[in-house]
């Protein structure tokens, strides 16, 4: 269901931006499965200088597009996104009161907070300033039901969603870590249209006249190409559905969605979607990216294959210990079988457990984070 929530967000999302940028052609919207608005406008200014902003920030398409994915920034890991901000210690709008989460990690928060939307907003904005993020010009307003906006700081960009419930005086918010990949430098297929379909870093779209399933396995090997690994969730149901295809890829922490649809005002014509996700919250070795990986951001675990021994599994993750800020605790006992997992502690505040698994004769890897703070009050 998620998927389909998301295609119905996105067609949504066609008209939405299609009104309010300059493209007077109806083009579909990039945001793709949020709803377009991703910087701070001050109150009261309008529409048209919105819309300027969208022209300009547009304007460096072309330039972001023309390495298509070579000599840009290396997706960041878990261990160097936190040290540029770990969301759990940024304070909150209801300060004084006793914090309540729906969903809590260092790269995705989400709770309801007291507060109306022109509060949360200024709070934010004045926040992340003070630390020295920019505002990423808006590729729409914000409206009085929700608020958008997107901030970014040596590369990296966080999310700020808010939206209000009058009766109840609060404020359902949202943060999300979405990395430090430009989503319009990433590779295109040979073909791609963006004309006149704003963009910004975390949202690009463009046309292609290949069909849905041709264009989705093209854009499958492409990103293989480039060293991004496509995963899937624990329990994704796969869904058959001719006339979409739901793409997911991570490279080192940095996790991306790629959507590719029938254009509903071209038949002829494919639409594809590219997104940047809130990032992996601990860091997962890079092996061998055909393969697919198994992740559950939400609840902070993975799952990747590999051989059934022990010593070979402690290897590779020493291997990768001193890149990632870990610290492996009683390797031997593990190896030795004494103990049936790996305390791993983290540079951030945390730990992973990592285990061997075994399923239906083949031998997983299974790495889940834990954390030792609470949230910031």
């Amino acid at each position: 269901m998620r998927l389909f929530s998301q295609v119905l967000i996105a067609i949504s999302g066609v008209f939405f931006i299609g009104c309010s940028s300059s493209d007077t052609t109806g083009s579909p919207s990039p945001s793709s499965t949020q709803s377009g608005a991703s910087a701070v406008v001050a109150k009261g200014e309008s529409a048209t200088n919105s819309t300027r902003n969208v022209e300009q920030e547009s304007a460096n398409v072309s330039e972001a597009s023309s390495n298509q994915g070579r000599n840009q920034p290396e997706p960041t890991n878990a261990k160097n996104a936190l040290a540029i901000v770990n969301l759990m210690k940024l304070p909150r709008i209801d300060k004084n009161e006793k914090p309540e989460y729906l969903q809590a990690g260092p790269t995705f928060l989400s709770f309801p907070c007291k507060g109306k939307l022109a509060q949360g907003d200024g709070f934010y904005a004045k926040m992340f300033e003070s630390e020295g993020w920019r505002i990423v010009p808006p590729m729409s307003p914000p409206t009085d039901q929700y608020v958008d906006r997107l901030f970014e700081k040596d590369g990296y960009h966080v999310r700020v969603s808010m939206s209000p419930d009058i009766e109840k005086e609060e404020l359902s918010v949202t943060l999300a870590n979405l990395g430090n990949v430009d989503v319009r430098t990433l590779p295109k297929l040979p073909d791609a249209d963006s004309k006149n379909i704003p963009s910004s870093p975390v949202n690009q779209t463009y046309r292609t006249a290949s069909g849905v399933s041709d264009a989705a396995e093209a854009i499958r090997k492409q990103m293989i190409e480039f060293g991004w690994q496509p995963w899937t969730e624990f329990q994704q149901i796969q869904m058959d559905m001719p006339e979409l295809r739901d793409l997911q890829f991570r490279k080192a922490a940095c996790l991306l969605r790629v959507g590719v649809l029938k254009d509903p005002r071209e038949p002829d014509r494919t639409m594809v979607f590219y997104h940047a996700e809130p990032l992996i919250p601990f860091d997962i070795p890079m092996l061998d990216v055909s393969k697919t990986l198994k992740l559950d951001v939400s609840t902070k675990k993975a799952s990747f294959q590999t051989s059934d021994s022990r010593k070979d599994l402690v290897a590779m993750l020493q291997k990768h210990s001193e890149a990632f800020g870990w610290k492996i605790r009683d390797a031997d006992k593990f190896e030795a079988k004494e103990v049936h997992s790996l305390r791993i502690d983290l540079a951030s505040e945390g730990y992973l457990v990592a285990r061997l698994v075994e399923s239906k004769g083949e031998y997983f890897a299974w790495l889940e984070r834990f954390e030792t703070t609470e949230p910031q009050n």
